[in-house]
């Protein structure tokens, strides 16, 4: 194989599998807390932003009291139920915010084909630049200075006072990173194993988790180095994904599509087992005067 095969390949007009966007997409937690934000009078709750009146979040029995007390109407609907033109329940919870995604479903479960639609929903990914993770990673510090925990790049930032990696850009970064963790030489014991710590988790276990899928950066393309997150799965609606389509900015070339696909099927279809199955070994042979 050529190993300086392209990791990314230009989009068509086509939706497909490995399709990357850049977009800033908030990407909602599940939560078992029902918090519904609606108007202060019980309406759905995007009349708060078109009609710019005043909302408030109810929890599920507060907002079923008002309703009661209050006259019908087409956007006074019970907690969880669509509005008349289609609009679902406005609930507030715990969210991260993705800069890139990658769709996920597979290519024939999108396309639009004579008398078939494509599915109505649509699997997709975050890409979690380095700069996103060493900014958001925490690891707990054991000196005498430096108390609780912090993040690789704000422990970096303390120890080195690298200007490079304090204003190294998305695209940057990542050499950067590297750079600094090469040319830096503690004197401390604790530094050293730190330092030890960020460069083995930079340069093995981050790219060898199995529910990580690792991307490097491409200029042309203007993609960040940075790794698809499997355990983080969302959907969106195929329709919205489709007038978004302008955001996408590359796609996942061959081989390395088929090579994400694979791993995304094979990080939910693995079944763990208390122990993996071996045969037995072959015993040695005693030696003389053993029993």
């Amino acid at each position: 194989m050529n190993d300086e095969a392209p990791v990314y390949a230009a989009v068509d007009r086509n939706l497909q599998q490995g399709d990357v966007f850049q977009l800033n997409m908030v990407t909602p937690l599940c939560d078992y807390r029902e918090r519904l934000f609606r108007t202060k009078d019980g309406k759905h709750g995007g009349l708060v932003f078109s009609e710019n009146v005043e909302g408030t979040v109810f929890c599920r029995r507060d907002l079923e009291d008002l309703l009661r007390s209050l006259p019908e109407d087409p956007d006074r609907t019970p907690p969880f139920k669509e509005t008349t033109y289609g609009e679902k329940e406005l609930v507030v919870v715990y969210s991260n915010l993705s800069k890139f995604f990658v769709v996920a479903t597979q290519s024939c479960d999108l396309a639009r084909d004579e008398g078939r639609e494509s599915k109505p929903f649509v699997i997709v990914l975050p890409l979690v630049t380095l700069k996103d993770f060493c900014q958001s990673e925490e690891m707990p510090l054991d000196g005498r200075d430096t108390p609780g925990r912090t993040t690789f790049h704000d422990y970096l930032l303390a120890r080195t006072s690298s200007e490079e990696l304090m204003s190294a850009d998305e695209m940057s970064y990542g050499n950067n990173l590297r750079k600094v963790i090469s040319e830096w030489n503690p004197t401390s014991q604790d530094d050293k194993e730190k330092r030890n710590r960020i460069k083995d988790f930079i340069e093995n276990r981050l790219f060898k988790s199995g529910h990580l899928y690792f991307l490097k950066a491409d200029d042309s393309f203007k993609i960040p180095e940075g790794y698809i997150d499997f355990s983080v799965a969302h959907t969106i609606p195929t329709r919205m994904l489709e007038n978004l389509g302008g955001y996408r900015v590359a796609r996942i070339a061959t081989p390395y599509r088929e090579e994400f696909s694979s791993r995304f099927a094979d990080r939910f279809s693995r079944i763990a087992v208390p122990k993996p199955l071996k045969p037995d070994v072959v015993p040695k042979p005693l030696k003389p005067g053993e029993i």
